[in-house]
């Protein structure tokens, strides 16, 4: 039997085949931003239906599907308590024991947002906090993007946008009345 790490590997490799060499970083920052819209309620949203309608890589595909993912749950849990759980740290009070997820800094990454997030109770702290997860998060997809599978890009490039929409609407820690905009 397949493990589902070597499955991904291979439907990772398919895509790659046929989509051709893989977009930059910057190329495919580009391509998910033709597609972000904000929705009547002012929530950032994917437009998948356009996006696949254009013939949109698998990576903007899927980093369109957790966007949707991470916005569809606002208004229950706010949009990063939506963030489904990577690796170690990444996603909501998602702190397993151990040292972050080998091979995968961007686990760090999380870690070190969770540490910041924690320690400071300052609106514009909390902010520098989500700057600098997103920071590392770019860092990871320019510098080291061969350590994650097209999926794991997908995810990265989705959660970049979500924190970056989250802290200048939301801020992460507020319930959501207080964002910009319905939540639904």
């Amino acid at each position: 039997m397949q493990s589902t790490s070597a499955f991904a590997d291979e439907i990772d490799q398919v895509a790659l085949d046929r989509a051709g060499a893989p977009q930059s970083t910057e190329e495919t920052d580009k391509e998910i931003d033709r597609y972000i819209i904000t929705d009547d309620d002012g929530v950032m949203r994917f437009d998948m239906q356009t996006a696949q309608q254009e013939g949109a890589s698998e990576t903007a595909l899927r980093a369109g599907t957790y966007i949707n993912e991470f916005t569809s749950t606002t208004s229950t849990r706010g949009i990063i308590d939506s963030f489904m759980n990577k690796w170690r740290y990444c996603g909501p009070n998602n702190s397993q024991p151990g040292p972050p997820y080998a091979g995968k800094p961007a686990d760090s990454a999380c870690r070190d947002h969770d540490i910041c997030l924690a320690q400071n109770t300052d609106l514009n702290a909390k902010k520098a906090c989500d700057q600098a997860l997103i920071n590392a998060t770019q860092h990871e997809l320019d510098e080291n993007s061969g350590a994650y599978s097209l999926d794991e890009r997908a995810y990265l490039h989705a959660m970049k946008r979500a924190i970056s929409w989250a802290r200048d609407n939301c801020r992460v820690d507020s319930p959501p009345a207080i964002c910009k905009g319905k939540l639904r």
